[in-house]
């Protein structure tokens, strides 16, 4: 008698529940096509050699060997798994996720649907995404080289598509519900989830190309938070006997929510047009908000009828119309094509860069007669140095000396006697202006010993200044194919050099004002669990005013200054102004123009500009290396840094 045997306890007791094969005593699940496989012949209660099906069936009377007992029970498992997965039956996937790592802890695909089994079951109070990161970052662990790509991919979906989901979620509750609560559930998972996009970033590596994801987010709220305000404005009501104070304060509480919300979705909007749409309706309800008020109705023996009742202080209009005007000028932004100014002020300042590459290029080629020039000026530097020293030793300043030192004495000597001496007093007073006198005389010889010494260093510097000309006037524009390269410091797709050197390599090219900063040790909010960075602050110290300082960071992932670097971040902290876009871009720039060769540095400018605003990718692959925008934010004592990067990595 031919019967289905488990391969996981031996049993016989199966029954067909939505079309697969229920094990009744430990509950494993097989297909239809895997029962035929376990179809063996049953005498007597003991097992016997299996009876291939007709599909198994061959010429030959010797079945092929079946695989290990594991291998096909994880297989087994797997296929559920996916199924599972696939119609949305997540508590399900992630119970036969669990059990291919009960027999296989390190295996890839099982982690990844566990997290994403772990995502999906996410709910409005409970977000799963921690352990879901947590999950996949295990996949991406133990993924075998020819699954790592796969794997990646399926993480950077499933991720994507959980994100979506939530905000979409919380969204819809505002829609129905503008409250507090609703509002920070959608700034939280918000927040939760560029976190854990970063960490599945610079950790595991996963790319995630944030422009149309974050322009898909910005599409989806903005849409929900204009349905919650019209709502709103609706149950506020058109007449003034309409609007209530209680009316009224509910109306501006769901505006000031609305508002919060959008000055949010104004930073993920990549495209120009929806950043309009979302700046008008910033606008609108700014407006609308700071222009209402409530009615009440009065009435005394002349007349009757409704007057204002509630509305907002002057201090809190003029507030609130401060806010208004900065969502107009974010607007402008949007409108004025700025991705087309910041690469017409990188195009200005380039020439500038470029001459300093000419330069140097000039004297790689002819470093005999730099280093004849430095020895020159060092040389001047030295005897400038021994001939102030000199003045010091002069005879007549040490007599000099000698003479002002013995008037002082015969000052405190005059000061000390008493009223009376009078006699004495002018004895003193005459006996200092004789030594007056005297001073003079050796001040003036002094000074004419002095005047001759001074002229020699006179000399020594305007020589200086020329030989200082001669070093840094124009030599041309880019001789070189690859001026600012750094040459060997990516290899086959790997870094090959140091924090220091690179650091040192593109000191050479930043002109005034820039000023680096110290390389020291350093801990970077993109890298928290990395024990050592390097990092180096560029500032434009001419940009830099009372209320406004732009300073570029430079980190570099590395064991020490001197060992090879493993990634690194380009950080500022800005909103979109193109300004400080510029100065961040072109530090960036500097930085890859520095690792990649066969890149001049207009294409640089455009890749990394395209990076952090075009609308179809923030991620750029170039010479083995991924450049990727990267945003978060960071709470401090004192504000909230907007932080945005671009991390490059291997």
């Amino acid at each position: 008698m031919k019967k289905i045997v488990c391969e996981m306890c031996d049993s016989t007791e199966f029954v067909k529940q939505d079309g697969v094969f229920v094990c009744q005593s430990c509950g494993m699940k097989y297909t239809v096509e895997e029962a035929k496989k376990l179809m063996v012949e049953v005498a007597d209660g003991n097992v016997t050699s299996p009876i291939p099906t007709p599909a198994a069936s061959t010429a030959s009377p010797v079945a092929a060997p079946a695989p290990a007992a594991n291998d096909s029970t994880v297989e087994n498992y797997l296929n559920l798994a996916k199924n599972a997965l696939e119609n949305s039956n997540n508590e399900e996937a992630e119970s036969y996720a669990n059990k291919i790592l009960e027999i296989v802890p390190n295996h890839a695909w099982g982690w990844q649907i566990k997290g994403a089994a772990a995502a999906w079951q996410s709910t409005a109070s409970n977000s799963r995404l921690r352990e879901a990161v947590s999950a996949w970052h295990n996949a991406v662990k133990f993924a075998a080289e020819k699954d790592v790509v796969e794997i990646k991919g399926a993480v950077e979906v499933a991720f994507k598509s959980v994100w979506k989901a939530l905000i979409s979620l919380h969204a819809g509750n505002f829609a129905n519900l503008p409250n507090e609560e609703n509002r920070d559930r959608i700034i939280r998972t918000l927040d939760d989830g560029k976190f854990f996009l970063n960490d599945l970033t610079v950790r595991s590596n996963v790319r995630f190309s944030r422009a149309p994801l974050y322009s898909s987010i910005a599409s989806t709220l903005n849409d929900k938070v204009v349905e919650a305000y019209n709502q709103a404005l609706e149950d506020f009501g058109e007449t003034a006997s309409e609007k209530t104070k209680f009316k009224w304060d509910r109306y501006t509480d769901v505006g000031d929510h609305c508002l919060r919300l959008l000055d949010i979705i104004v930073e993920y909007v990549r495209t120009p047009s929806l950043g309009v749409t979302v700046c008008n309706n910033m606008v609108i309800i700014g407006e609308g908000v700071r222009d209402s008020c409530s009615w009440k109705f009065e009435a005394d023996q002349y007349s009757s009828g409704y007057v204002r009742d509630y509305s907002f202080t002057d201090e809190a209009k003029k507030s609130r119309t401060h806010d208004i005007d900065v969502s107009k000028n974010w607007k402008k932004f949007f409108e004025n094509d700025s991705t087309g100014a910041i690469l017409s002020k990188l195009e200005d300042l380039r020439g500038e860069l470029e001459i300093i590459a000419g330069r140097d290029a000039y004297w790689s080629a002819h470093r005999d007669e730099k280093e004849a020039i430095q020895r020159e000026i060092e040389q001047i530097t030295a005897e400038n140095a021994e001939l102030k020293k000199s003045i010091e030793a002069l005879p007549e300043k040490a007599e000099a000396d000698a003479a002002n030192k013995h008037i002082s004495s015969l000052e405190h000597e005059r000061e000390a006697l008493g009223i009376f001496k009078f006699k004495e007093k002018k004895a003193l007073s005459e006996q200092i202006d004789r030594e007056r006198a005297t001073l003079r005389i050796k001040l003036e010889a002094f000074n004419n010993a002095k005047r001759g010494i001074e002229a020699k260093m006179a000399q020594g510097e305007v020589r200086k200044k020329e030989l200082n000309d001669e070093l840094f006037r124009e030599r041309g524009r880019c001789s070189e194919p690859d001026p600012f390269l750094l040459k060997g410091a990516v290899v086959d797709g790997e870094f090959n050099t140091t924090p220091e050197k690179l650091v040192a390599h593109m000191s050479r090219f930043l002109p005034a004002p820039y000023a680096f900063d110290a390389l020291e040790t350093a801990t970077c909010s993109l890298h928290n669990e990395y024990e050592r960075c390097w990092a180096v602050c560029v500032e434009n110290t001419e940009y830099t005013t009372e209320n406004k300082s732009i300073g570029v960071l430079i980190f570099m992932k590395a064991q020490s200054a001197i060992d090879k670097i493993e990634s690194i971040v380009v950080q500022t902290s800005c909103n979109r102004d193109v300004d400080d876009i510029v100065e961040w871009v072109r530090i960036a720039s500097l930085v890859l123009s520095s690792l990649l060769p066969d890149l001049d540095l207009e294409k640089v400018e455009k890749m990394c500009v395209n990076a952090i605003m075009g609308e179809e990718s923030s991620v750029v692959w170039q010479g083995g290396l991924s450049i990727e925008y990267v945003d978060y934010e960071l709470e401090t004592d004192d504000n909230t840094l907007k932080l945005k990067s671009l991390l490059i990595k291997p």
